[in-house]
């Protein structure tokens, strides 16, 4: 990172800043109550970090937060495979080690039962030293879509209180089946005891409330016109958006889907006529008078788009968690009033260099309540190669540029990611990337082990695995480099089109003397902490 050369004032944080850090901290802590069972079959795992103060492998982590729908008695726990749903994952899927359990006691949930008990791979399984019932496993599977692998939640009685304390379920995956390292490992059909448990690849930990509980929580946001707080329960802040040109695609998401146990539950406004959460007036701010009192299910996300001075907005055609926006889209748009009593002309404030602002709308038929937005910043200032910036002229985004203008004040890099990395030139496939993970509060990404490449199982066989699976990250010095690390040899496989080979900055900035580390993640659909 660099500072300008220039004396500049700057301002302290803003207190609402700090509020949101704050507040961000808070949503996503893990609970710190879990009870330290000391089970036998907990290892270290191939990161040679020690158990952590719970007595568990440390892991990456990924938090999902579901909602028990009402009327339903049971409520399904989703993992993020590619092919979950269908009666077979992608070949990228982990197939070493699912583990479902309570995540408070590391033991058992009495909650769980297998979603299909006719060909469940998932087991009763025992701790092999205190004989303790730690859950269901399954193990070197040949299958892990739902049937297989998945579980259901069986809700308690008093579940859908408001102020039902809920509960935590979480489930540990890998790629790898290095429980076999010892001849004491884990053969689910032929035993239920564990002694050994494999090197995880994430631990993916479901926080459980009410239908109720998710619903006060948007209609307080709503309410909250301190301006300290959010404006909606996801509030995204600034994002900015480099694009190429008018048809350039940014996603937006919001955390939740459309139905199912990560739906949004909400209680709707009574009109949504004139009701925005970007008031100028008292009239347009929502208020608790507004809300109807029968909750409902989202089964649909509405996305609005207003313009840069919040006079007119538009809603745009996507009715899912993901909205493509675009330049031309918005330009394209019918576009109202923002007391939407009239349709008006085509704002003339949409383009470079200027901002929307977005809200989604939970909806169920023409029940809507807001609950995420999001201030898009449009930057013409899209990502390109150094031959690209050197033949648009785009000197000021040169390393030399910044070299001249600006003084260095802190170096952001991965090549001292951990101690056992260098700055030599890769001579072998496994010394061209970190053997280590990265600190794991820093990634929500499974870590690629280049050491356990005969362990990585995947469709009944095993294959050197150098490269990152579907939701798995690595640090490399070269991609695609005959001799280490090209494509379909010694283990990796990259998925740039034309086989380039791939070096980091410091490369670049040293002419090739000096090798750093890239990271390179093989991303899930979710966005996650890198």
């Amino acid at each position: 990172m660099k500072s300008r050369k220039n004396n500049i004032n700057r301002p302290a944080p803003s207190r609402r800043l700090l509020l949101q850090l704050l507040a961000m901290m808070a949503l996503t802590a893990a609970p710190s109550s879990v009870y330290a069972q000391s089970l036998g079959f907990h290892k270290n795992g191939q990161s040679g970090l020690p158990l952590d103060s719970r007595g568990m492998q440390q892991t990456a982590e990924w938090h999902y937060y579901y909602y028990l729908p009402t009327g339903s008695s049971t409520m399904e726990l989703e993992l993020p495979f590619a092919g979950w749903g269908d009666s077979s994952t992608n070949d990228l899927e982990p197939y070493g080690w699912i583990r479902w359990y309570d995540y408070t006691t590391d033991l058992k949930s009495d909650r769980l039962t297998v979603y299909n008990s006719s060909s469940t791979s998932l087991y009763n399984s025992k701790d092999n030293d205190s004989k303790k019932d730690i859950g269901l496993i399954a193990g070197s599977l040949g299958n892990s879509a739902r049937n297989y692998a998945g579980v259901k939640y069986n809700k308690p009685t008093g579940a859908d209180a408001e102020d039902w304390a809920g509960e935590t379920i979480a489930c540990d995956v890998s790629r790898y089946n290095d429980y076999n390292l010892t001849k004491r490992g884990y053969y689910p059909k032929y035993t239920n005891y564990v002694e050994h448990e494999p090197t995880l690849s994430i631990r993916y930990i479901f926080h459980i409330k009410s239908a109720a509980y998710l619903a006060k929580q948007i209609k307080d946001a709503l309410c909250d016109h301190s301006r300290a707080a959010d404006l909606t329960l996801e509030d995204n802040k600034r994002i900015v958006f480099g694009a190429k040109d008018a048809n350039a695609n940014m996603t937006l998401r919001t955390n939740m889907k459309n139905s199912g146990g990560q739906s949004y539950w909400f209680y709707p406004l009574r009109t949504t006529k004139g009701k925005t959460v970007y008031p100028t007036t008292e009239a347009q701010k929502i208020t608790a008078a507004d809300f109807n009192t029968t909750m409902k299910q989202a089964t649909k996300i509405v996305w609005i788009v207003y313009n840069e001075d919040k006079t007119k907005f538009c809603q745009l055609s996507s009715t899912t968690q993901f909205c493509d926006l675009t330049i031309n889209a918005l330009k394209n748009a019918t576009w109202r009033n923002v007391s939407n009593d009239a349709k008006t002309s085509k704002p003339t404030d949409i383009g470079f260099e200027q901002t929307v602002y977005v809200v989604a709308w939970a909806a169920n038929g023409d029940y809507m309540c807001p609950v995420a937005n999001f201030e898009v910043f449009i930057h013409k200032g899209y990502p390109k190669t150094k031959d690209e910036l050197t033949a648009d002229g785009d000197v000021d985004r040169t390393i030399s540029y910044f070299e001249d203008k600006y003084e260095q004040q802190m170096d952001i890099s991965f090549d001292d990611d951990n101690p056992d990395l260098t700055l030599d030139a890769p001579t072998t496939p496994l010394d061209n990337m970190s053997l280590k993970p990265s600190d794991f509060k820093s990634r929500a990404y499974g870590f690629t082990y280049a050491e356990l490449s005969s362990y990585d199982y995947y469709k009944g066989g095993t294959h050197n695995g150098k490269s990152p699976i579907h939701g798995d990250y690595g640090l490399y010095k070269s991609g695609n480099l005959h001799g280490i690390s090209y494509t379909d040899q010694n283990g990796y496989k990259w998925w740039a089109e034309g086989s380039p080979t791939i070096f980091d900055r410091t490369y670049a900035k040293t002419s090739g003397k000096q090798y750093g580390h890239f990271l390179y993640v093989d991303a899930s659909n979710e966005s996650r902490q890198i």
